[in-house]
């Protein structure tokens, strides 16, 4: 792509100027090489981020018509930097379905945090939109609609990165597909400080990301920091989850419970 752009370029110089553009003159081994920043994956060029909105939704065009698996890690840190709270999530979508879970380490849960969220279980097809949560009791809720477990989102938005000093640096996997590295940081528009390391694919698809957090609240500082990794592949399978039986009945019985205590009250005299 760079020497077809630097072609064309110099013929169109060529053509403007005629055939004396290439006779001698004192200055022209002085002259700078003419050079073209070609575009790496959509919005993103060798000198950075170009278009947050076209990256953005390349990752989203990528993934939505992909079948992928996710994985990822949270940690929060507080004033101390001490860890307050690790919160895991893998998350697979398929053609036909989607289920995702986010769990709580229970090892971070104060005494008094009984209604904390341990499991957040979610899953839909074409047939169900369902949702499972377990607290710290042990005590299960059922969810008629999904926050949406096929949702291949950041936990920073990629319109933010742009907002501190980044750079790319082009790398190459094992196999020797390219890839590229985008680094940055510093502080955003609202105060906070950002930094973050995320590998991009030709297309436009976040593969991995580490992205760190840190703000202030009440005077004390917080942490989070994220890692994760998007796989894409064919042969990525996904079965129902056992509790989605007992989820579907459970709303099924509040449907029948509801319409009966309805029916009840309107006969009232």
């Amino acid at each position: 792509m760079r020497r077809l752009a630097t072609a064309l370029l110099v013929a169109l110089l060529v053509t403007a100027a005629g055939c004396s553009a290439f006779e001698s003159s004192p200055d022209a081994g002085e002259r700078e090489p003419l050079t073209v920043d070609d575009e790496l994956a959509p919005g993103l060029s060798e000198s950075g981020i170009t278009d947050t909105v076209a990256l953005s939704t390349a990752h989203r065009s990528v993934l939505e018509s992909a079948t992928f698996e996710r994985t990822q890690t949270t940690y929060r840190y507080d004033e101390t930097e001490t860890i307050s709270n690790v919160a895991n999530r893998t998350q697979t979508v398929t053609d036909d379905a989607a289920y995702s879970v986010r769990e709580n380490d229970p090892d971070y849960l104060e005494a008094n945090e009984t209604q904390r969220p341990i499991r957040r279980q979610e899953w839909r097809s074409a047939d169900d939109d369902l949702g499972r949560v377990i607290d710290a009791t042990g005590e299960t809720h059922v969810l008629s609609r999904t926050a949406g477990p096929d949702s291949p989102s950041l936990p920073v938005s990629i319109h933010r990165f742009d907002e501190v000093e980044h750079s790319v640096a082009v790398e190459q996997t094992a196999g020797g597909a390219e890839r590229y590295r985008l680094t940055g940081a510093g502080n955003l528009s609202d105060g906070a400080f950002m930094e973050f390391n995320i590998t991009i694919t030709p297309s436009g698809a976040i593969e991995t990301y580490e992205i760190g957090l840190q703000w202030t609240v009440d005077g004390n500082q917080r942490t989070r920091t994220t890692v994760g990794e998007f796989t894409r592949g064919d042969d990525i399978e996904l079965e129902e989850p056992a509790w989605v039986d007992d989820a579907r009945a459970a709303l099924e019985a509040e449907t029948r419970s509801f319409e009966s205590e309805s029916e009840m009250t309107d006969s009232d005299p």
